[in-house]
């Protein structure tokens, strides 16, 4: 695997209407989709919870499909509540 920076520069801000939902430092992992197998979704479901117990990493998921899938990042959410 090889990270690649993001280039969004997060400024700091105490102002929480213009403050960005996005930690410096943190790890994210975006998928964008609909949750069905032809989208690979299987293959996150092999991979993120062991990713999740060794690293500070966080994983937002935008999309609906699969019954199975929705409740697996469910699931994965409940486990890790502040980083799902």
């Amino acid at each position: 695997m090889r990270l690649l920076p993001n280039p969004l520069v997060i400024a700091a801000s105490s102002d929480a209407s213009t403050r960005s939902p996005l930690l410096p430092g943190d790890h994210y992992f975006l998928a964008v989709c609909r949750l069905v197998p032809q989208k690979g979704i299987d293959l996150l479901q092999e991979v993120l919870e062991d990713l999740l117990e060794q690293r500070p990493a966080r994983v937002v998921v935008l999309g609906s499909g699969e019954a199975e899938y929705e409740e697996f990042f469910t699931r994965l959410q409940e486990r890790f509540p502040a980083r799902v």
